[in-house]
């Protein structure tokens, strides 16, 4: 059987760092994406134990700290399967910046980004189909976004 990680684990290792807003001894532009970074991780561990406004709270977290980063597909699964009202503008700003900052990319840029992807994957093979049935579901996350905002009262 294949190591999977454990998400309590990461959350118990990560618990010193999560209520930082910046580390002094680094660069401010690293420490904010050490911050951010440090609060997508603690969002994917909601969401792997199925808590989604906790998740969507730490990726709005991480969003505040830098906009771009691999949370905002994860950000609006959130927020659309919880419903999160009070996240859906936030999360729907946060999903087309980093769509439009992955565009922006050279084409280079993004082939290799795609290969580091199924690199990693190579040594996960547990998560090859959740990663493709992500990638369908996350296809239409913005659509749905918006559609929720557009529903949503007082919009």
């Amino acid at each position: 059987m294949a190591w999977r990680p454990k998400p309590e684990v990461a959350l118990e290792m990560l618990r010193p760092f999560m209520d930082r807003d910046e580390f002094p001894d680094v660069p401010r532009d690293r420490s904010d994406s050490v911050v951010s970074l440090v609060s997508s991780v603690v969002g994917d561990c909601h969401m792997e134990m199925g808590s989604l406004e906790e998740a969507a709270r730490w990726y709005r977290r991480a969003s505040c700290f830098r906009k771009e980063g691999g949370y905002a597909d994860f950000y609006a699964e959130a927020v659309i399967k919880g419903r999160l009202s009070d996240h859906y503008e936030h999360a729907l700003e946060c999903l087309r910046y980093n769509h439009a900052q992955w565009k922006n990319n050279p084409l280079r840029i993004r082939a290799l980004g795609h290969i580091l992807v199924w690199w990693r994957l190579i040594n996960r093979p547990w998560k090859i189909g959740w990663y493709l049935s992500f990638r369908r579901r996350s296809k239409g996350f913005e659509a749905e976004l918006e559609a929720l905002v557009a529903a949503t009262p007082g919009h």
